[in-house]
């Protein structure tokens, strides 16, 4: 199979090094711009060399380069190759490599999806009663620039979690935002952002939709479930002001110190 380091085009050697803001200076590793970019995105890699990081796509780039028959300028184009660290790639892999995803296609099937969503909102509600009984998830105080929420009973703080943002859900209008499209405190999306590309590799339309859309209650519900077990979150909360509905995933929940 024609690599996709001569699709980047990029002058280069085996002993080819990136410098990463955050990990410093590693191997050079490419992938696709959905599986930096998503999760649950499905994962793919070249066999040509035996590497701790062979060059890696997603399940709607390994669709492109089936039709295409090799990686031609089409399918180059689709992917859009990213230049990342090793540390970045490990995290994108382990993002995009769950079992549960690997047939679910690109696009996914609708039936296969509705069937997912199932599943996942009744494992979510069966880690949100677990988290309960240990955490406590009383009256809450909710702090947008730390990214936290904090739990009491009786005045006595039970826990605190970190959050982040899924979307939100109007009564008033009864429509859908999703976090991504609206946040303005970075941390509140850090990982959030990767289900948009989720719902391009997998075919959703609504899941890249920047815009408020029509939507009821349990489709708000529905959205949090499947961000929480995309993200591997603890929990997931609704927080209720006037006619809004914001939902959050909760990792990190602890007692206080």
């Amino acid at each position: 199979m024609e690599s996709l380091r001569y699709r980047c085009a990029v002058t280069k050697s085996e002993s080819r090094k990136v410098v990463c803001g955050k990990h410093g200076e590693t191997p050079a590793t490419f992938m696709c711009q959905h599986l930096t970019n998503g999760v649950g995105c499905g994962f793919h890699c070249s066999t040509a060399k035996k590497s701790p990081w062979p060059d890696a796509w997603c399940a709607a780039c390994e669709v492109v380069l089936n039709r295409e028959r090799r990686w031609n300028d089409a399918a180059a184009a689709f992917a859009n190759i990213k230049l990342l660290c090793t540390h970045c790639y490990d995290a994108a892999k382990a993002r995009n490599s769950q079992p549960s995803l690997r047939y679910l296609g690109a696009p996914a099937k609708p039936a296969a999806l509705e069937k997912l969503f199932h599943t996942w909102v009744h494992e979510t509600q069966e880690r949100n009663d677990n988290c309960k009984i240990e955490f406590g998830m009383g009256a809450y105080e909710y702090d947008p620039e730390l990214a936290t929420i904090t739990f009491s009973k009786a005045g006595n703080v039970q826990s605190i979690a970190d959050v982040q943002m899924v979307g939100s859900f109007s009564t008033n209008t009864n429509t859908w935002l999703w976090g991504w499209a609206k946040a303005h405190v970075p941390r509140l999306i850090r990982d959030i952002r990767y289900l948009r590309t989720f719902g391009e590799v997998r075919g959703i339309p609504n899941w890249t939709n920047d815009q408020a859309f029509a939507a009821d209650e349990f489709d708000a519900w529905q959205f949090t479930a499947a961000a929480a077990t995309l993200l591997n979150a603890q929990a997931v909360y609704r927080m209720p002001q006037d006619y809004m509905r914001f939902f959050l995933v909760l990792h990190n929940l602890r007692r206080p110190e």
